[in-house]
């Protein structure tokens, strides 16, 4: 029975998210992701020479999905497809490796965890990318050679999710110390053919500066966000997860797969004390390591009765993290809302800024898509069909020209985040906005999630 519930769970799950995949609105990374893969490539070669380049095969991959159809549901289901390949992976992996018992436990555990649900249903591409590290977690623990298709794998993820390269370095220690040099050789050469990329995603540093330095604060928030977003129910697979480690933290296996997930982990905090990285994104891979030693721990263990109870709290989270995911109106911010809202109390010859001016390339489609907005962008430039423009984030007049062109307005709409102080461009209309902001009074003021509408008139 339990050797065939987490196929049968994975299906059923997958069944029931696939009808929901696109009724939430996109988020703003996801927006920008949508936005970005609808370039045609030569442009998106252009934009990802500014910023983003770390996500260029992403985006070029996900542009195929969305010139089929151009809806959430569309852009969501690489990621809910990759989790499911990840999943799958995972499972055989654990059940070649140490028997069906085990690989129905870690099944379960990833199964379990709000983490899996929600990047399986964000157009990122962190799914995808947990789906090539099993791939590569396959191949390495089970030692099936095929060097060519093993660097493949490791080429396709570093330039999916670079920081993954963290996944291979456990690897490379592994395979070295079996002196499998052939498929050490194909892992190395995986990582030589991703240096050119790591120049640039250095050169593009700034775009993680979003990112605290490691800090206990920062270090509890990660911890968190390793079991999803809601409190409740990550704290209910937190609590499921540490007791299944507990169980078998005396055997030697699984210890070793613990260390091998925490040792990196410790890497990434040490490096974040200095640089902008320790983020939860960036060891997502360990949740299929961490599962692995957890699916072994439950095979293994002598007391039935706990494990029965454990299997049972790890099946009602995984169909409370697919309710959730299915329910919740939005992630992060509600934007065709705020484009709604703009509609209903805009008059013509308004104007609109962005702070940060980022905000601009997540909003412009809703409020382009929104009938009756009026309001008037006046410090975008020209870019004609944003398809063929070759940036991420679009370009800004210079503060003088977007004063004058205020000369003519007298409301002036400010949609943006005000705790967000993440600035990968020059932020012109931002600080323009927060001058504003300081000298003429505030006539209407909204907030849907994290994101702020404010109409502000000319102080007479």
């Amino acid at each position: 029975m339990v050797r065939r519930l987490p196929p049968a769970l994975l299906s059923l799950l997958f069944l029931l998210e696939l009808p929901f995949l696109g009724r939430r609105p996109l988020a703003r990374d996801e927006v920008v992701s949508t936005e970005v893969a609808h370039r045609t490539y030569h442009a998106l070669w252009d934009a990802l020479g500014q910023i983003d380049a770390a996500l260029g095969l992403y985006y070029a991959l996900l542009h195929p999905f969305l010139a089929v159809s151009d809806t959430a549901f569309a852009a969501r289901l690489p990621s809910l497809l990759g989790m499911v390949v990840a999943a799958a992976l995972l499972i055989g992996t654990a059940t070649d490796r140490w028997g069906r018992r085990a690989g129905a436990f870690t099944g379960l555990l990833l199964l379990g965890n709000p983490v899996t649900w929600e990047f399986a249903n964000i157009v990122r591409p962190y799914a995808l990318a947990l789906a090539l590290a099993a791939g590569t977690l396959h191949l390495v623990l089970l030692s099936r050679g095929r060097p060519v298709l093993l660097g493949v794998l490791a080429l396709l993820l570093l330039y999916t999710q670079s920081l993954f390269v963290l996944l291979l370095l456990v690897e490379l220690v592994v395979l070295a110390r079996r002196r499998q040099w052939q498929l050490v050789g194909a892992l190395t050469a995986a990582v030589v053919a991703w240096l050119p990329l790591l120049v640039v995603i250095i050169q593009q540093r700034r775009e993680t500066a979003w990112i605290p330095y490691t800090s206990p604060v920062a270090a509890a928030e990660q911890v968190h966000e390793f079991f999803g977003s809601d409190g409740l129910l990550s704290a209910v697979a937190l609590l499921v997860w540490g007791a299944v480690m507990a169980l078998g933290i005396r055997r030697h296996e699984v210890r070793r797969l613990l260390l091998a997930a925490a040792l990196p982990a410790a890497l990434l905090a040490l490096l974040g004390l200095r640089l902008h990285l320790f983020g939860t994104r960036y060891l997502l891979w360990t949740v299929l390591v961490i599962a692995l030693a957890g699916g072994l721990s439950l095979a293994r263990s002598s007391s039935p009765r706990l494990v029965a109870a454990l299997s049972v709290a790890l099946v009602l989270v995984a169909v409370a993290s697919v309710v959730r995911e299915a329910t919740i109106p939005y992630r992060l911010e509600d934007l065709p809302a705020a484009s709604a809202y703009i509609a209903a109390h805009d008059q013509a010859g308004d104007a609109v800024l962005f702070s940060p001016d980022w905000t601009r390339t997540s909003a412009l489609p809703s409020l382009d898509s929104t009938p009756g907005v009026h309001v008037r962008d006046i410090a975008l430039k020209h870019v004609g069909d944003r398809r063929e423009a070759g940036y991420v984030y679009l370009p800004e007049y210079d503060m003088r020209t977007i004063e004058q062109r205020l000369g003519g307005h007298d409301r002036v709409w400010i949609v943006g985040y005000p705790k967000q102080d993440w600035a990968p461009t020059p932020n012109t209309s931002g600080e323009l906005a927060q001058q504003l902001l300081r000298t003429w009074p505030t006539r209407q003021r909204a907030t849907f999630g994290q994101l702020e509408v404010r109409l502000l008139v000319r102080p007479s």
